[in-house]
């Protein structure tokens, strides 16, 4: 069909009918806005992780409830303690070392400072 002559060309419909004609669901007001969908995405995806990982927790409880505990396991555990107990005195030894150079430094900035001011100049 040929529009007459003058005549305005028909419009399509605006978006809004279009979307409550095809797809009642999704109406203006139950769009939902971007930050929604964000943080339900975001909590479904935190959800299937935390199942993801509670999953492989019990595939490596089950593991090692069949292997049976060797003395190669028990000094490893025991050489492992070693290791942190050790990691700890290094952390108190160097925080101990750190005050005493810093200590150390301030005292030497003063003594030059001091020699600075009392300095009598080259003696001939």
């Amino acid at each position: 069909m040929v529009p007459a002559v003058g005549a305005p060309p028909p419009s399509p419909p605006s978006p809004p009918a279009l979307f409550s004609e095809t797809m009642p669901e999704m109406t203006e007001n139950e769009t939902p806005t971007k930050k929604q969908h964000r943080k339900k995405n975001r909590e479904t995806h935190n959800a299937v992780e935390r199942h993801r990982k509670k999953k492989i927790n019990a595939g490596i409880n089950r593991i090692g409830e069949l292997i049976p505990c060797s003395p190669a396991l028990k000094q490893t555990e025991q050489s492992t303690a070693e290791t942190i107990t050790t990691e700890q005195q290094n952390k108190k030894e160097n925080e101990k070392f750190s005050r005493q150079n810093k200590h150390y430094l301030t005292k030497r900035r003063w003594w030059k400072g001091y020699e600075q001011e009392h300095d009598p100049g080259p003696s001939l």
